[in-house]
């Protein structure tokens, strides 16, 4: 059973778009865009709109760029790893590249832009690579072919010198020099066709990436039929010594900086930044029993310099569809994260993975069972009932840690093969498969946002976690959200976080 409702304006930060609750297209589908040219989705939003990925790569070889540092264009660097793989607006930062950079044999300047391809950014290459097992086949189909495993280049920046590349055979996000020859397969997003946007800035995507240098005022009118039926409008404050009134209308709840508010009144947060500069934000707040349109943002104040993404969301009468970030409770029923808390209802796990059915798929512990300490099991032993995964891009294709964590059991107690043992395999859940744990990292994003929400551990830069996968007699496969899928011997020391399939 899947408990869903209206949603509205909520404050999350979201790529091209936000969750309101119609789709027409899965993964793996054929797309064709306006101009005729052909990509298959990999990825779908609650509201409908996504990301598709063209059929070949623009470019086998090319530069990112020169070694300058692009003006407006965010540096995002190794420390930074939360910020860098939450960029998911390739268009604005292809659309920057290519108004500062001309040159030919750029990676930005091959795409067609024109025609709503864009460079993709570090979120929206790390999602492909995940997903190639459930899109590979449909590439093939259309014609077109599997990117290869080799480094693709991303629209992210890290300094005057250095760009942020996927390797496409590990999944591990990195940069390097600019000036280096990598691969470019362009993405682009769609949104719901049922709609259009008109943004006060004139943009007429689902999203707008801003970075206001005085408190500004955004709105966005939402258009169906040819007819425009709703608007709604945002603030966003550029934090200084001084205190600033806002004002919100919402159906049901609002989510401000990560509480969600469920009363009509008044609500004070106090911003500082690292030179000790303050600004009063107070939000007067009005929820009401409904809304059609609404703009979600993670954040109402940045200070200067900083960016901000803008959504649309569209409110829609309520479906049946799971999406990742939706909240699996212990009666087995799914609730969208903007509704919660539910009375009556206990959180267990937050879904990451959905299949084609938009029913079932995979959800994630609440909590770490243990962090960087439990060992996989024996060394020198291959288990015989297990099939052995010797490269990186094979072993993405393992989901079946279920399957995987019985046959471990069965081979050994919790002395021989701790991890398996860790997680509660009893009441159904597992150590997650290779593949598993790369889509899991891939949608840690909004899985963080609703482990928030409910109070669970999220998932920190850096995490590296035991797979149920083995590699052969000595060592098994763990993933990474830093440096990707690696084959530590079966003795060292790691994380493990189970999951469960519903």
């Amino acid at each position: 059973m899947i408990y869903k409702g209206l949603l509205t304006a909520v404050v999350v930060l979201l790529g091209c778009g936000a969750f309101a609750q119609q789709t027409a297209y899965h993964i793996g589908d054929l797309y064709t865009a306006p101009d005729g040219s052909l990509g298959i989705v990999y990825f779908v939003r609650p509201d409908g709109g996504g990301w598709v990925v063209a059929l070949n790569d623009a470019s086998t070889s090319c530069t990112w760029g020169d070694e300058t540092d692009v003006p407006g264009l965010i540096n995002y660097y190794n420390t930074e790893y939360q910020q860098r793989t939450s960029d998911d607006d390739g268009y604005t930062n292809t659309q920057i590249l290519r108004a500062y950079q001309s040159g030919n044999g750029y990676a930005a300047s091959i795409v067609d832009f024109a025609n709503g391809w864009e460079l993709p950014s570090p979120a929206q290459l790390s999602m492909l690579y995940a997903q190639l097992p459930f899109i590979s086949s449909a590439l093939v189909n259309a014609g077109g072919n599997v990117p290869a495993e080799q480094n693709y280049w991303t629209s992210a920046e890290e300094s005057a010198t250095h760009a942020w590349y996927v390797a496409f055979n590990n999944g591990s996000i990195s940069s390097y020099n600019k000036t280096s020859l990598y691969r470019v397969r362009a993405v682009r997003c769609f949104t719901n066709p049922s709609y259009t946007y008109l943004w006060s800035n004139g943009s007429m995507r689902s999203e707008i990436s801003v970075i206001p240098t005085q408190t500004e005022h955004y709105s966005v009118t939402v258009t169906a039929g040819g007819a425009a039926f709703a608007v709604a409008e945002q603030q966003i404050v550029l934090a200084c010594q001084d205190t600033t009134h806002l004002e919100a209308s919402a159906c049901g709840y609002y989510v401000w900086l990560g509480d969600t508010l469920t009363h009509t009144g008044d609500y004070v947060h106090v911003f500082q930044n690292s030179a000790g500069l303050d600004s009063v934000v107070i939000l007067r707040l009005h929820i009401s029993e409904e809304i059609t349109v609404g703009i979600q943002t993670q954040t109402h104040t940045v200070f200067a310099g900083d960016a901000a993404t803008l959504s649309a969301t569209v409110s829609q009468p309520s479906e049946n569809r799971v999406f990742p970030g939706d909240i699996l409770c212990t009666d087995g029923t799914v609730v969208s994260a903007s509704n919660w808390p539910v009375p009556g209802k206990t959180a267990q796990g937050i879904v990451f993975y959905v299949d084609y059915s938009g029913l079932h798929g995979w959800a994630v512990h609440l909590y770490l069972q243990t962090m960087n300490s439990t060992a996989w099991g024996l060394g020198g032993i291959d288990l015989p009932t297990l099939p052995n995964y010797t490269s990186p891009r094979t072993v993405i294709t393992d989901y079946d840690g279920y399957e995987n964590t019985r046959k471990i059991r069965e081979a050994g107690d919790a002395s021989e093969y701790p991890a398996a043992w860790v997680v509660n395999f009893e009441q159904g859940w597992y150590l997650p498969a290779a593949g598993q744990l790369v889509v899991l990292f891939s949608e840690s994003n909004r899985v963080n946002a609703s482990l928030q929400i409910v109070g669970g551990t999220q998932i920190q830069p850096n995490t590296s976690l035991w797979a149920s996968t083995e590699y052969g007699s000595s060592t098994a496969w763990s993933v990474s959200n830093s440096w990707g899928v690696g084959n530590p011997v079966k003795n060292a020391s790691d994380g493990v976080r189970g999951i469960r399939s519903f």
